[in-house]
């Protein structure tokens, strides 16, 4: 053993994957004040051509992308932002889906809903708001029985909360069916009024339609026909009567 040799004091010096943060920014800061006085252009494309060695090719795309004019760093980050306010909030009802299906807790969605939120967008909604969503899945608080070793809840009031679940959030495809609806009832009542206005009195084949379902029909002149009052079945036979022609 050499005696004769001095050890250094100190603790010896950390890799850069080693090192804490502060550290980390210390060590930067050092290193930028060195890199200060290198033209832009030279010190992007060094960077580039580094980050390209160690296989990152987009990164170096970029980078010489940015370095070929001033304006090109200013539109990259037009687009990007354009990007990022494009993006919206998640809904209470499909975060607190995320919280089932992951089994998150409250510190652990709240922890989730941070880091997410901390890239400048609001996208996690608030744990207030899944809390007020997973409220809204439950019936009324009044329709509970509990006991020592039961709970129950009442049928009558689950199946309104049920149907008026579906109501909300199949709201859309309800209003599409009320449209096709109202277009159909429409079609047969301007069908009808065509066909009365084209014979004065009914056609002996609708009555004939008619004597078939046993609904029985006696002619009535047109200007004495309640149009108002006209049997859903007289209706249903003058359209088919309109479809199959026979006025033709």
């Amino acid at each position: 053993m050499d005696f004769g040799k001095k050890r250094k004091r100190g603790q010896p010096p950390k890799s850069w994957e080693e090192k804490g943060e502060v550290a980390k920014r210390k060590d930067i800061y050092a290193f930028s004040e060195t890199l200060m006085d290198v033209p832009r252009e030279k010190l992007l494309l060094a960077v580039a051509r580094v980050v390209k060695q160690n296989g990152d090719k987009d990164l170096a795309d970029i980078l010489e992308f940015v370095s070929a004019n001033k304006t090109h760093s200013t539109e990259l980050m037009t687009k990007i932002k354009m990007k990022i306010d494009n993006v919206n909030q998640i809904s209470p009802q499909n975060a607190l889906a995320m919280l089932f299906d992951a089994n998150l807790g409250k510190s652990s969605f709240i922890a989730v809903q941070r880091a997410v939120n901390s890239c400048g967008k609001n996208v996690v909604p608030c744990y207030d708001r899944v809390r007020q969503a997973k409220t809204d899945c439950l019936p009324a608080f009044s329709s509970f029985s509990f006991g020592d070793t039961f709970a129950s809840v009442k049928l009558a009031a689950l199946l309104e909360h049920t149907a008026r679940r579906i109501l909300e959030h199949q709201k859309s495809v309800f209003l599409q069916e009320k449209e096709n609806l109202t277009d159909r009832i429409l079609t047969i009542s301007l069908r009808r009024r065509a066909i009365v206005r084209k014979r004065k009195t009914l056609p002996t084949e609708v009555i004939a339609l008619l004597d078939e379902t046993e609904c029985g029909l006696t002619p009535v002149p047109h200007d004495e026909y309640n149009m108002t009052e006209l049997p859903d079945a007289v209706e249903e036979n003058l359209v088919l009567e309109s479809e199959c022609g026979l006025l033709q």
